[in-house]
């Protein structure tokens, strides 16, 4: 067996013997690497037992005999800046969830907002469109929420807010939809409904939460709503929905006599 104490001492020997002796001689003279006891063995992949680059080897593609302490130090520096820029990009999309979660949420309410609301609107649309399904739109205000912070201070409107989302999301199935429109108005997606059904159910909601008066410091204060509501057609756009639900509530604030509301 041949011993050498480094691979670079393992070069071809010049041979006049016969061309299988020469071939014998080209396979000897190809890159070697040290077994466990020290004997040097041909290494078909380049890599030494331990991994170690031998003469034929190459690291991220650039060949050990260019992998230079220069390159190897620039590549170091790449790989670092590298990790820098995945944790830069990570804390980025965090921050991107937590804007986004602001912009879809209401400021105090634990509810969808408005443009969320609608977002998720024209998914069912879409939905029901290829499932040939019927959903309806409801549009809840509170009708007094203004006097209410006239008169007993903006907690107290937030008290009573937060009781109707409550109510609300208390009575809805797990596949409808709820969020706030702005002001005192509320927004519901009733999923797999027909006008007479979503007509029952929010002359319900309402009808509970007008039977049930806000305790607030002591005091009793009595909430008045009112509903519209809209079963929407297919390929209607979800603002144009939410629209038409809004006409038909004040078309029924108007019709119960309640026209200075409509300012």
């Amino acid at each position: 067996m041949v011993k050498a104490t480094h691979l670079d001492s393992l070069v071809p020997m010049a041979s006049a013997g016969t061309p299988a002796d020469r071939d014998e001689q080209h396979r000897e003279g190809a890159p070697r690497s040290r077994s466990e006891n020290g004997d040097v063995v041909p290494s078909s992949s380049g890599y030494g037992p331990r991994g170690e680059p031998g003469d034929a080897a190459d690291v991220h593609g650039i060949p050990a005999a260019e992998f230079t302490p220069r390159v190897a130090a620039a590549i170091a520096d790449i790989m670092t800046e590298l990790d820098r820029c995945r944790a830069d990009l990570s804390l980025a999309r965090e921050r991107e969830d937590h804007l986004r979660d602001l912009a879809d949420g209401h400021p105090y309410l634990p509810l969808l907002g408005r443009r969320a609301l609608l977002r998720d609107l024209r998914k069912v649309l879409e939905r029901a469109a290829a499932a040939a399904t019927s959903n309806a739109f409801i549009w809840i205000s509170l009708l007094n929420g203004e006097d209410i912070r006239r008169i007993h201070g903006h907690a107290a409107a937030r008290a009573a807010m937060l009781k109707v989302a409550e109510t609300l999301a208390g009575g809805l199935r797990a596949s409808d939809l709820l969020g706030s429109l702005g002001a005192y108005d509320f927004g519901i997606v009733l999923t797999l409904a027909e006008s007479g059904a979503a007509e029952e159910k929010a002359a319900r909601l309402v009808s509970s939460m007008e039977a049930e008066p806000l305790a607030w410091q002591g005091v009793g204060i009595a909430l008045d709503l009112a509903f519209g509501l809209y079963v929407p057609r297919q390929g209607e756009d979800p603002a144009a929905v939410a629209d038409a639900a809004d006409v038909d509530l004040r078309h029924r604030i108007a019709s119960a006599g309640h026209g200075a509301t409509l300012s």
